[in-house]
C-alpha cells in the first residue's frame, strides 16, 4: 500500500501550497530588464553578459529547463543593455541602449528571426544617453518609446515612434519627456513614463493614444518623484505603478487605478517604488522596492486579488540602484528578473520563478464547466471540460505545492485523462489555466 499524503489544511477541507521562489538554471549575472516569449521560448533581456553560467551578450533564452544564447548577442552596450523585447510579424525585437549586433549597427533597437541578427532601418538613438525603454504592438504596427529624438522623412519624432515593417514614422506630435512604459487594452494605446505634454496638451506622466490623437487620464498622476513605471490592464481597468503619491487628485501610494473616467487608490498601496506589474493566477502582480503591501509586509513582491493586498511568499530581496525591473508569464509559471540575490534563505541569481498559485487555495465543488472521474481513483482520471477555450493547460499539485503534472489542452479536446498513477494516496490539487496564465477552473482529486 502506497504512503498516503496528510496535512492538517486537508481537515479544514483547504488545499495549503507551499510554493516558494527558486533559483532558474543558473540564473544571469546582472540585471534583466526585458522578457518576452518568441517561437515557444523565453527570451530575457537586460544587463548580464553570462546566463546559466554561458556566456551570453545582454541577451539569453530559457526553454524551462536550460539557457542558451541567441546568435552572438547585444554587442557596444553603454548603460542599461536591453531594456524591452516584443514579436512583432514573426520577429523578435530588441530595444535599449546599445549600438550594434554583430558588426552591424542598429542604434537602440534590432531584430531577431530565429537565426540571425538585423538592424531595423537606420535605428532609433542616435546620441550618447539615449535609450528605447519600452515596445508593444498596436494597430498592427510596433510601437516604441523611450528618450530619443530623430527626424525622418521632414518630421521629428521625439520620445515615441511606430514602425509598419518598413519605416519609422511619427505618433502625432510626440511627447515632450522620456517614456517608460505602454500597453494596450479595447484599441487605445496607454504610455506612461516622466512627462507633462502628449502631443502638445497637457497630460501628467500617463496618456492614450487612439489611432489619432493623444488624450489625458483625467488630471494624470502627480506628487513625490513622480515617474510611471509600469501599466497593466486587470479586470477591465487601468493599472498604473511607479513613484507617486496622487492620482486624478486623489492620494495614493505609489500605485492607482483608472476606470475609464475616474482614478482611484488600490487598497493602501504600496510604500516604495514599483516597477513591473502583470497578471498571474487571476491576480494582479506588483514587484519593486517596498517592503509594505496595503500596509502588510511584503518584500518587493505582492498580489493583488481586487480587494487585499498578499506577500508572495518569502519574497525578494537584495541590493537596490536600478529602478527597471520586469516580470512575465511563461508556461504557466511566475518569473521576475531583478536586482536581487535571495527569497529568504534561498539563494537567487537576478532572476526566479514561482513554483505554484499565489496564496492559499481553498477546494471547492468546480463549475459545471468541468466533471471528474472515477473521484477518489487509483491514480487516473479522467477529465471533461465543457468549454471550447484554447490554449490552455492542465496542472496537479500535491501538497507540498510541487507540480507532479502539466499538459497541454487541445483546443476542442472536452475530455482527457490524468495518470497519476505513480503518485502517493493522498489529494492533490489541480488548476486549469488560460494561456495567459489565470486560472479557470481548480478542483481536488483524490488517489486510494
Amino acid at each position: 500500500m502506497r504512503k498516503a499524503c496528510a496535512t492538517s489544511c486537508f481537515l479544514l477541507l483547504t488545499f495549503c501550497i507551499n510554493a516558494q521562489w527558486v533559483n532558474v538554471g543558473g540564473g544571469v549575472n546582472d540585471n534583466p530588464l526585458a522578457f518576452s516569449i518568441f517561437q515557444g521560448t523565453l527570451y530575457v533581456g537586460g544587463t548580464f553578459n553570462h546566463a546559466g553560467g554561458l556566456p551570453a551578450d545582454f541577451i539569453a533564452q530559457w526553454n524551462g529547463s536550460s539557457w542558451n544564447t541567441v546568435g552572438t548577442g547585444i554587442k557596444l552596450v553603454t548603460n542599461d543593455g536591453v531594456e524591452s523585447l516584443t514579436t512583432y510579424d514573426s520577429t523578435l525585437y530588441a530595444t535599449g541602449q546599445f549600438d550594434s549586433v554583430g558588426n552591424k549597427s542598429c542604434k537602440g533597437i534590432a531584430q531577431w528571426n530565429g537565426i540571425n541578427w538585423d538592424t531595423v532601418g537606420n535605428g532609433i538613438t542616435n546620441i550618447s544617453g539615449q535609450n528605447v525603454r519600452t515596445s508593444i504592438i498596436y494597430n498592427k504596427e510596433l510601437y516604441v518609446g523611450g528618450n530619443f529624438g530623430f527626424t525622418i522623412n521632414g518630421k521629428s519624432i521625439y520620445n515615441v515612434a511606430k514602425w509598419n515593417g518598413k519605416i519609422w514614422d511619427s505618433v502625432g506630435t510626440g511627447i515632450d519627456s522620456p517614456i517608460w512604459c505602454s500597453t494596450v487594452y479595447n484599441d487605445v494605446l496607454y504610455v506612461g513614463g516622466d512627462f507633462s505634454l502628449a502631443g502638445g496638451n497637457q497630460a501628467n506622466n500617463i496618456a492614450s493614444w487612439d489611432g489619432a490623437k493623444w488624450d489625458s487620464l483625467g488630471s494624470g498622476i502627480s506628487g513625490g518623484f513622480t515617474q510611471v513605471f509600469a501599466i497593466c490592464v486587470y479586470n477591465g481597468r487601468i493599472y498604473a505603478a511607479g513613484q507617486f503619491t496622487t492620482a486624478g487628485g486623489i492620494a495614493v501610494n505609489n500605485i492607482a487605478v483608472w476606470d475609464g473616467t475616474k482614478w482611484d487608490s488600490v487598497g493602501h498601496g504600496l510604500n516604495n517604488m514599483t516597477q513591473a506589474l502583470t497578471v498571474y493566477d487571476g491576480k494582479l502582480v506588483a514587484f519593486g522596492y517596498f517592503d509594505s503591501a496595503g500596509g502588510k509586509p511584503a518584500s518587493e513582491i505582492a498580489y493583488w486579488d481586487g480587494s487585499n493586498w498578499y506577500p508572495i511568499g518569502a519574497g525578494l530581496s537584495g541590493t537596490k540602484t536600478t529602478i527597471n525591473w520586469a516580470l512575465c508569464v511563461y508556461d504557466s509559471t511566475l518569473y521576475a528578473g531583478g536586482e536581487f540575490t535571495n527569497s529568504g534563505s534561498t539563494p537567487l541569481s537576478y532572476i526566479a520563478m514561482w513554483t505554484g498559485p499565489l496564496g492559499v487555495d481553498e477546494v471547492k465543488s468546480n463549475s459545471e464547466e468541468v466533471k471528474v472521474w472515477p473521484n477518489p481513483s487509483n491514480g487516473v482520471f479522467t477529465v471533461e471540460q465543457e468549454s471550447e477555450k484554447e490554449n490552455e493547460v492542465i496542472e496537479v499539485y500535491n501538497e507540498l505545492g510541487e507540480k507532479v503534472y502539466s499538459n497541454q489542452l487541445l483546443a476542442r479536446n472536452y475530455q482527457f485523462v490524468i495518470d497519476l498513477s505513480s503518485q502517493p494516496e493522498g489529494i492533490y490539487l489541480y488548476r486549469i489555466l488560460s494561456g495567459k496564465g489565470e486560472a479557470l477552473a481548480a478542483g481536488k482529486l483524490i488517489i486510494q
